[in-house]
């Protein structure tokens, strides 16, 4: 798990990091978002929503939806 903060730091991680998937939890900025998606590597949204990307929000759905995430991002292809 790793948090950042801000330009520099987020756009660090994409380039240095070798994960294979990845779950955003919290607001990620919309360039980010897009960003991510241009690497294409499997990655869901947690408490956040962005058009055609895996999300949700668990403030609408029930506590067994964290245990959906990394089921989400198994079922992805690699």
């Amino acid at each position: 798990m790793l948090t950042v903060s801000g330009d520099d730091a987020f756009g660090c991680l994409l380039r240095v990091r070798q994960s294979d998937a990845l779950a955003l939890a919290g607001f990620v900025e919309p360039k980010w978002v897009q960003a991510i998606i241009a690497t294409h590597k499997p990655f869901v949204l947690i408490d956040l929503w962005a058009l055609d990307v895996r999300s949700f929000n668990i403030d609408n759905l029930t506590g067994v939806a964290w245990a959906l995430a990394p089921r989400i991002l198994s079922e992805l292809p690699f």
